[in-house]
């Protein structure tokens, strides 16, 4: 299976997932954030950096699950 049997939404997706990383934050400001959630006793199960993804991930906790899939889609599988 290839990118053509899902009308392009692999290379989408790819495309989305390196954009993210070239503009991500520094590996200094994700260290430094990562230890802090390390030295937590009540951390969340889930943790996550950047704005984007928080939006997401408070996104996630209120609305239901196929409309969490709808938005996650969107990013990813356009």
């Amino acid at each position: 299976m290839g990118d053509n049997e899902y009308g392009g939404r692999i290379s989408h997706s790819v495309s989305q997932m390196e954009k993210d990383e070239l503009s991500g934050m520094s590996p200094e400001v994700i260290g430094t954030y990562i230890a802090r959630i390390a030295q937590k006793n009540n951390c969340a199960p889930i943790c996550v950096a950047g704005v984007k993804y928080k939006i997401l991930r408070f996104l996630c906790k209120i609305l239901p699950c196929t409309l969490r899939g709808k938005i996650v889609g969107s990013i990813y599988a356009k």
